[in-house]
């Protein structure tokens, strides 16, 4: 007897899935394969086949029939209508039956029961060549995709840089020293946690991920500036468009380019492609900035040589662009930067750059460092919140740069004009 392919393929997948113990479809219990007669059709003792089959509409004498018989699943059937009605299934819900859906899919075939013995193959043959850390398209395969949503992307640390064995040796040479008043940002973090904080977050998802997914580690190979660009793109710029998009902004990270000779290595701007915040990048290993901010208390005169070096990029090109904010990165750690005006009174003039009859002056803020691998660590609430320094390592670099793109969208925030002669000045 010759059975039609749909009905052969849907119970070849109903015992695939039921031997994988897939739990997003009913278990097959039993299978009886007959052929349509008079007799079952008239039979009284099953009058069950007398409901769908008592019009004849779909009998055919000496035809197969295939007999079913599934466990029930506790939940409701959906149909094409009630699925798309925002009042019955709201967009929450949807993604739930999504990712129900694709763990279907990634078990049908049997993959989730022939995968392990695949993935210790494959695993050692990666161990062999010296990838350890690779992740297969079986492992992908195996995984449940869930939903992640901005918040979580947000508070998320960023994956470890991956660096060539064979790269540049020198830093690239800054065009600018930085030559005017410097001060700590102290409560940087706090700022930013309370503007966490009072982001009203949704449930819905943006992306889809499995639980040990190949994408949440860096497998790109960075040898020079340009490369550790790309990443800090990748891993910041790209997710955080993202997310700046599903709250409701439309602003863009991006490289830059225009008529002024100064070029940003990275930079925010909005839809009418005007920079509201630079960036400057080098490579991790050529300027290591955890060390410099350490040496402030150690060895201030080596301290403030390389720091003043390393900032008088961005300081030069917040000036340039009359952006208030700007950052200096080398993806491992990263430092924010503002220009702002401080008042003075007379008896605070004592630095000779600042003329004793100025009573504000520009000031360039900076931060603490803020690690890549930093995650959102829960510390203090929008009605108690904690000392500034209570949140040193608590906040994401991501999270860190939510509040920069909350800030500039504060009419007038983005831009100020900075009117100091001697800001910075080429080495």
């Amino acid at each position: 007897m010759r059975l039609n392919g749909t009905t052969v393929q849907e119970v070849e997948i109903l015992k695939r899935l039921t031997a994988a113990g897939c739990s997003s479809t009913p278990s097959l219990l039993a299978v009886k394969v007959d052929v349509q007669d008079e007799s079952v059709l008239n039979s009284k003792e099953k009058p069950q086949f007398r409901k769908y089959w008592g019009d004849r509409q779909w009998w055919m004498p000496g035809g197969y029939i295939v007999y079913i018989l599934m466990a029930k699943l506790e939940a409701e059937s959906l149909d094409i209508n009630s699925f798309w009605d925002e009042k019955i299934f709201a967009k929450r819900d949807r993604d739930e039956v999504r990712v129900a859906f694709r763990k279907t899919f990634d078990w049908q075939g049997g993959q989730k029961t022939r995968g392990d013995k695949l993935r210790q193959q494959t695993r050692k043959s990666d161990v062999e060549q010296g990838n350890p850390e690779m992740e297969t398209s079986s492992d992908m395969a195996a995984n449940t995709a869930r939903p992640i949503t901005s918040e979580g992307l947000t508070k998320r640390s960023l994956p470890t840089l991956k660096r060539s064995q064979i790269h540049t040796m020198s830093a690239s040479a800054s065009p600018q020293v930085f030559m005017g008043i410097m001060a700590e940002w102290t409560n940087f973090e706090m700022e930013v946690r309370m503007n966490f904080l009072t982001q009203p977050w949704g449930p819905h998802a943006i992306t889809f991920e499995g639980t040990a997914d190949m994408f949440n580690r860096e497998q790109v190979m960075c040898a020079n500036e340009t490369g550790v660009v790309g990443r800090f793109h990748q891993q910041v710029g790209h997710v955080m468009t993202c997310v700046g998009l599903d709250t409701g902004m439309r602003l863009y990270f991006g490289d830059w380019h225009g008529e002024s000779h100064a070029i940003p290595d990275l930079t925010i701007w909005n839809q009418a492609q005007q920079p509201l915040v630079t960036g400057e990048a080098k490579t991790p290993w050529t300027v290591n900035l955890t060390s410099t901010m350490a040496r402030e208390y150690t060895d201030p005169v080596r301290h403030r040589r390389d720091f003043t070096r390393s900032a008088g990029q961005v300081a030069y090109y917040m000036k340039e662009y009359s952006c208030k904010y700007g950052f200096l990165t080398t993806y491992d750690d990263t430092i924010f930067f503002k220009q702002e005006p401080l008042a003075f009174t007379r008896e605070m003039a004592i630095d000779n750059r600042l003329p004793s009859n100025t009573t504000t002056h520009d000031i360039l803020w900076y931060s603490r460092v803020i690690h890549h691998n930093t995650s959102f660590i829960p510390c203090g609430t929008l009605r108690d919140p904690e000392s500034p320094d209570a949140y040193a390592d608590k906040v994401s670099l991501r999270e860190c740069m939510f509040f920069l793109m909350k800030q500039v969208q504060i009419p007038g925030n983005y831009r100020h004009v900075n009117n100091v002669k001697q800001w910075t000045q080429e080495p």
